[in-house]
């Protein structure tokens, strides 16, 4: 577990290489010492897999782990990343019932679910995800969270025609996001 959450922060990073390496290295610990695949160290790393756009490889990372609460975000991406977004908003929206009022992981289910909903055409219903985003992000004081859901907002209202709006967002976001402390996120936005 420990492995995979720092291979997260390596993620955000950017640092992807040394991300795989701390996988894979756990998910050969995981299994030598435990007779059954991991699930820690397979969900983090379908969720690499998926950024990378090794898409097979991250189904079959996430086969069978579907009744863990930490694979329902890499299953949505990977639905999305697919194209196919009646399951990623299912995906996003199951993760969003189990989660109940965690905010924390919320915010990335959202920017999943507002994803789908504009690659689906349904612009009301990505709207109505920011909004949600926007309410479950008000008053935390988390840069990197901030910053997703300022991209999201953007990306819906660029969905709607408001470019100008979209493009001055996402300045102001660019604008505090330091690229040397967040240069995934910096460039993503």
């Amino acid at each position: 577990h420990c492995d995979s959450v720092q291979a997260r922060l390596l993620l955000e990073l950017g640092r992807w290489s040394e991300a795989e390496a701390v996988l894979t290295r756990a998910k050969t610990a995981f299994e030598a010492a435990m007779p059954m695949p991991s699930w820690h160290p397979d969900i983090a790393l379908a969720d690499l897999r998926t950024r990378q756009g090794r898409l097979a490889d991250a189904e079959a990372l996430l086969l069978g782990k579907d009744q863990h609460l930490q694979a329902l975000l890499p299953a949505a991406r990977l639905h999305l990343a697919r194209g196919d977004h009646d399951l990623a908003r299912a995906a996003a929206l199951r993760g969003l019932r189990v989660i109940g009022e965690d905010r924390l992981r919320a915010v990335e289910l959202l920017t999943v679910l507002v994803d789908a909903e504009l690659a689906s055409g349904d612009v009301d219903a990505a709207t109505e995800a920011c909004g949600d985003l926007t309410a479950r992000t008000r008053d935390l004081d988390i840069l990197a969270l901030q910053a997703r859901t300022s991209a999201a907002h953007a990306r819906a209202l660029a969905a709607t025609g408001a470019l100008a709006d979209a493009i001055a967002v996402l300045e102001v976001t660019v604008d505090r996001v330091d690229a040397s402390k967040l240069p995934w996120l910096h460039a993503t936005l």
